[in-house]
């Protein structure tokens, strides 16, 4: 069947009071797809004077009429030639177009089945032939007021959207002030321990490559006495160069002296410890935005406790260590081994492996050996990079900025370490 399409403009003269879209202010757009010319006359004789109507009789049609007039409501007979009006419906609800179309049935069947396969094809309502002019036109005045609310929440969703986003944006630009701040810190306590010690320096950021690479392997690890986040293993790095910042209170005699120490001297020293922890937590409890910097306190009380127990400052023994001590005390031991002494020549990683793993149960976490054991092609690497680096410290932490996130002031509370 020939298509009988055309576009029936609004007589200016007749009455009636067009239905117009809310936000623009053009009428309302009808398209009828109806085989039979006289109910066709008759539709459009209902909704001349209210609305700007389109009208075919082809369901092969609709699809280019859809996109090319762009109708709000789609009357759609269901008895088409051809393709049905069932057919036709879901066509229209696959179109990006037809987002917001109302599409409303017109059959002269009226049974539940009927109904509930309209439906089921994406149809917004179902009137039965014949159709009442009255109810025909409150339908539609009802569909325009669905589509006018729609309409509606999209536009609030998209304003919330640009709100979402600007809010976004403010708290990353906090989120920035605070890594800002929080590396600040983190610096002028670096920069003060690499300022006692040349070799500090290279040793720290070592440290800080070793416990990464630990830290890495126990994200999301399924046994929770072992489990870090992502947050928490990418700011360990960081809060690792502060696991000597004690050693600012150890005297010269005792932190520069060529030979080994004596067993005062080793007393003195093994106070670094409570010195770094007294540090750093004072700092927390005069600045409580500051309490990033616990987890650095941990790591600078415990990082010389021993697995069985035998360590200080207060012979912890197994999993009372918090975790992420024991990490950095395989990083520490590893590298003091590989690094040269004024009383001895560095080991090579091997030995140092070796005698990691002869530790294993005694003065480390047998687990962690077993990680650092499989990273260990890793920590080469690591030593041999900046084996030689004349990178400052505090110049490492700022380039790691980067990938370094935030740490919230309930990161490293010293219960779940």
């Amino acid at each position: 069947m020939v298509a009988n399409v055309f576009l029936t403009k609004i007589n200016q003269q007749r009455t009636g009071r067009p239905i117009v879209d809310t936000k623009n202010g053009i009428r309302r757009r009808v398209l009828i797809v109806e085989d039979d010319h006289a109910t066709r006359r008759y539709l459009v004789g209902i909704l001349d004077p209210l609305f700007e109507i389109c009208e075919t009789s082809c369901g092969e049609t609709v699809v280019d009429l859809v996109r090319d007039f762009r109708p709000d409501m789609v009357l759609l007979d269901i008895g088409l030639p051809g393709i049905d009006g069932y057919s036709v419906c879901r066509r229209i609800k696959h179109m990006h177009e037809a987002d917001n179309m109302q599409v409303i049935i017109l059959s002269a069947r009226g049974g539940d089945s009927d109904l509930s396969l309209a439906i089921d094809q994406g149809a917004d309502d179902y009137i039965v032939k014949p159709v009442d002019p009255t109810t025909l036109r409150a339908r539609l005045q009802l569909h325009c007021g669905l589509i006018d609310a729609r309409s509606a929440a999209h536009q609030y969703a998209a304003e919330l959207t640009e709100k979402s986003t600007f809010v976004s944006e403010i708290l990353e630009a906090r989120r920035k002030e605070q890594q800002a701040i929080q590396d600040a810190a983190i610096f002028t306590l670096a920069k003060v321990a690499e300022s006692r010690d040349h070799e500090t320096g290279n040793h720290l950021i070592r440290i800080s490559e070793y416990s990464g690479s630990l830290a890495a392997a126990l994200i999301d690890h399924p046994d929770p006495s072992y489990r870090l986040t992502m947050q928490e293993s990418l700011a360990l790095p960081r809060l690792s160069t502060l696991h000597d910042i004690g050693k600012v209170g150890i005297p010269d005699s005792i932190l520069l002296k060529p030979g080994k120490l004596d067993a005062e001297e080793w007393r003195i020293m093994e106070s670094h410890t409570i010195i770094g922890w007294e540090i750093l937590e004072e700092a927390v409890k005069h600045f409580p935005s500051a309490n990033f910097l616990r987890g650095g306190a941990v790591v600078a009380k415990y990082h010389h406790e021993r697995w069985d127990g035998t360590g200080y400052p207060c012979g912890l023994q197994g999993s009372e260590i918090p975790l992420l001590a024991r990490i950095v005390s395989i990083a520490d031991v590893f590298d003091a081994l590989t690094s040269d002494r004024p009383y001895r020549d560095a080991w090579s990683p091997e030995r140092a492996r070796d005698e990691i793993i002869k530790g294993s149960g005694t003065h480390f976490d047998p687990y962690l050996v077993t990680v650092f054991q499989s990273l260990f092609d890793e920590f080469c690497r690591i030593q041999s990079v900046f084996a030689e680096s004349t990178t400052p410290v505090f110049q490492y932490v700022l380039q790691a900025q980067s990938k370094a996130p935030v740490m919230a002031p309930h990161m490293f509370q010293q219960t779940s370490l």
